[in-house]
C-alpha cells in the first residue's frame, strides 16, 4: 500500500465512522423518546380503565389538575367502555420496541467494531511504511471508543408497569392466552397442550409470571413477557440482591465454575478466565 492509498482509506473511514456515530447518537435519542411515549400510553390505559363510567366531577379537582399536566383528560373521561388489558398490549407493543432496538444497537456496534478492525489491520501496514496518519487513526479509534458505549436508557422498569397493570385483577384463561403468543412449534405440542389444560379458568398476576416465565410458554421470537421478567432478574442479580452463585451451589452442593471476561476499551471481549472458587475453611 503506497502513501496515497493509505491516506485516501484512512479519509473514507473517518467519513464512514462519522456518519455511523451520527446515525447511532440519533437512534438512541429516537429510542429513548419512544420508550417515554410508551410508558406515557400505558399509564394513560390504566387510567382510561380506572375511570370509567366516571365524570371529572367525581375527581378531587387537585387530582384533575395535576392529571392534566400530563394527560388528556377529555379524551380519558370521554371513554364509557375500556378494556383492562390495553394496557398490557401497551406493554407488550412497547418491549418488543425495545427488543428490536437492541438488536439495531448491536448492529451499529458491530459496524463500528469492522470499522475498527480495518484501521487495525492500517496501523499494522503503518508500520512497514513508515507511520504515516498516526494520529488521524487515534482521533478515528477514539471516536469509535466513544460510540461502542452508546446505549439506550430505560429508566423504568417495565416489570413495575406490569405489576400495576394486572397485579391486583384475575383475567379469564382464553383472556390470557390471547395476549401471548404461545409457542406452536412442533417439539413442544404435547407438552403446550398439557400446560394449558392444567391452567386455572383464571389468571391471576403469581400465575401470570409462573406460566410466562417458570414454564416459558410464549414463542421463542416473541416472548416479549418472558423479556420483562428476565430483565427485572438480571436487574436485581446486578445489584445483588440476587446472589446467583449462592443459589445454584445451594442446589448442586458443589463448586460451580465461573468465568470472567474482560473486553477492551471498545466493548470486545478480550479474554475469558476461570474465577478461582471462594473457599470456606472448614
Amino acid at each position: 500500500m503506497n502513501k496515497f492509498e493509505f491516506y485516501s482509506r484512512v479519509k473514507a473511514l473517518k467519513v464512514e465512522v462519522n456518519h455511523v456515530t451520527k446515525e447511532f447518537h440519533a437512534f438512541i435519542n429516537d429510542t429513548y423518546k419512544a420508550f417515554w411515549r410508551g410508558v406515557d400510553h400505558i399509564a394513560e390505559s390504566n387510567l382510561m380503565y380506572l375511570f370509567v363510567g366516571m365524570t371529572e366531577a367525581d375527581i378531587p379537582e387537585k387530582v384533575s389538575q395535576d392529571l392534566r399536566k400530563f394527560f388528556n383528560v377529555d379524551k380519558i373521561m370521554s371513554v364509557s367502555k375500556y378494556s383492562p388489558y390495553n394496557a398490557l398490549v401497551w406493554i407488550k407493543r412497547l418491549q418488543r420496541e425495545m427488543n428490536r432496538g437492541e438488536i439495531t444497537a448491536s448492529k451499529y456496534r458491530k459496524r463500528l467494531w469492522s470499522i475498527l478492525a480495518e484501521l487495525e489491520d492500517l496501523e499494522e501496514a503503518n508500520e512497514s511504511i513508515g507511520k504515516m496518519g498516526g494520529n488521524s487513526i487515534a482521533e478515528i479509534k477514539q471516536e469509535i471508543e466513544n460510540a461502542v458505549r452508546l446505549s439506550a436508557s430505560y429508566p423504568e422498569s417495565l416489570e413495575k408497569h406490569l405489576v400495576l397493570s394486572m397485579g391486583f385483577w384475575k383475567m379469564k384463561k382464553n383472556d390470557f392466552l390471547s395476549l401471548l403468543s404461545i409457542d406452536h412449534s412442533k417439539g413442544r405440542a404435547a407438552e403446550m397442550r398439557s400446560t394449558i389444560d392444567n391452567m386455572p379458568d383464571e389468571i391471576d398476576f403469581d400465575r401470570f409470571m409462573h406460566e410466562v416465565f417458570v414454564k416459558n410458554i410464549e414463542s421463542p421470537d416473541d416472548d416479549v413477557f418472558f423479556d420483562i421478567f428476565y430483565r427485572g432478574v438480571m436487574d436485581r442479580i446486578i445489584s445483588g440482591e440476587i446472589d446467583t452463585s449462592k443459589i445454584l451451589h445451594e442446589v448442586i452442593k458443589e463448586p460451580i465454575p465461573v468465568y470472567k471476561a474482560e473486553k477492551d476499551e471498545y466493548g470486545r471481549i478480550a479474554s475469558i478466565e476461570k474465577d478461582r472458587p471462594n473457599l470456606t475453611l472448614l
